[in-house]
């Protein structure tokens, strides 16, 4: 089973540039924050891999969201224990 308090390395990288941290997986930037808002995005990509690789984000970077499907749809609880849906397009943005 894949450890969760780390952000996996394959096919992955971490980058922070003009006050922004962006995880790549593959070629998509599954999550994207600053001091005010976190953008998560599964780029077409609803694998539990790319789940995988947002909630260690969450957990490493201290975040404090968590990702989960139920009934096939994706949801994520905010760090205000609001459940959010992701949109049709694998995007969701909510305030830190």
């Amino acid at each position: 089973m894949a450890r969760t308090n780390k952000i996996g390395t394959h096919c992955t990288t971490v980058s922070t540039a003009d006050g922004r941290t962006t995880v790549t997986y593959h070629e998509t930037d599954v999550v994207t924050f600053d001091d005010l808002t976190v953008k998560l995005d599964n780029g077409g990509w609803p694998t539990s891999t790319t789940k995988l690789r947002m909630n260690q984000a969450s957990i490493e970077l201290g975040l404090g969201f968590w990702v989960y499907q139920y009934q096939k749809q994706w949801f994520v609880d905010t760090p205000t224990q609001e459940a959010v849906p992701f949109d049709p397009q694998g995007r969701i943005q909510f305030n830190r």
